[in-house]
């Protein structure tokens, strides 16, 4: 009975967490008429630190909203980067799932379950307004944005807040931060949006996550 048992644990534990040697997001036939939150978890020393600021899921450190423009799909994020341009990236899911300081041990695509067609085109044009600011990455993690510094689950409030902000009305998480953390951030306390939050919200649902070893 308990290899029976222990039998039953592994298949789930093989079902809920896919093991891939890529991501083909293509073979998910995703809606082009709709947007998706995209997940990563990476070994890198950002996503290290992102993890520890979690709440549900330590796999994940960041995350953007793909939407498809012209046939194109593309992930946009908030993301330090490194060509001195705005930090809100436009990626492709490839180069999303690829960095360079580490390995993606983690991916996973959520679904908005009641974002209404004419709510989705209100995301989209809000995401092409932003592109034209110059978003920087907020290294403080405030909730301040006056000088448009965003983190990445931070730009997803955003841009979810300005779709709905009855149906999206996220609320920050606030913790006692360590002596190290609190000279880094030159704070005592921390409130902020954490990057795995929305993986419980009821307004998404999960399609598919990988894992790699």
């Amino acid at each position: 009975m308990k290899k029976i048992i222990l039998a039953l644990v592994f298949l789930i534990i093989m079902n809920a967490c896919k093991e891939e040697s890529f991501i083909n997001v293509d073979r998910l036939n995703l809606d082009k008429k709709k947007s998706y939150l995209i997940f990563r978890g990476t070994d890198s020393k950002e996503g290290f630190i992102a993890k520890g600021f979690n709440v549900i899921n330590n796999d994940i450190s960041h995350v953007g909203i793909a939407i498809c423009l012209f046939n194109k799909w593309s992930v946009y994020h908030v993301f330090s980067s490194v060509n001195g341009i705005s930090d809100l990236n436009e990626d492709s899911f490839q180069t999303f799932f690829s960095i360079e300081d580490g390995e993606v041990k983690y991916a996973a695509i959520y679904e908005f379950l009641n974002l209404s067609l004419d709510e989705n085109k209100i995301l989209v044009e809000k995401i092409k307004e932003m592109r034209t600011d110059d978003i920087k990455f907020d290294k403080s993690f405030s909730l301040d944005n006056k000088n448009n510094q965003l983190y990445c689950s931070e730009f997803v409030v955003e841009v979810l807040s300005h779709v709905n902000n009855l149906k999206f009305n996220f609320k920050p998480h606030k913790v006692k931060l360590s002596a190290i953390e609190a000279i880094y951030l030159n704070k005592d306390s921390l409130q902020y949006y954490p990057v795995d939050f929305f993986t419980k919200d009821h307004n998404f649902a999960l399609i598919e996550e990988f894992c790699f070893d």
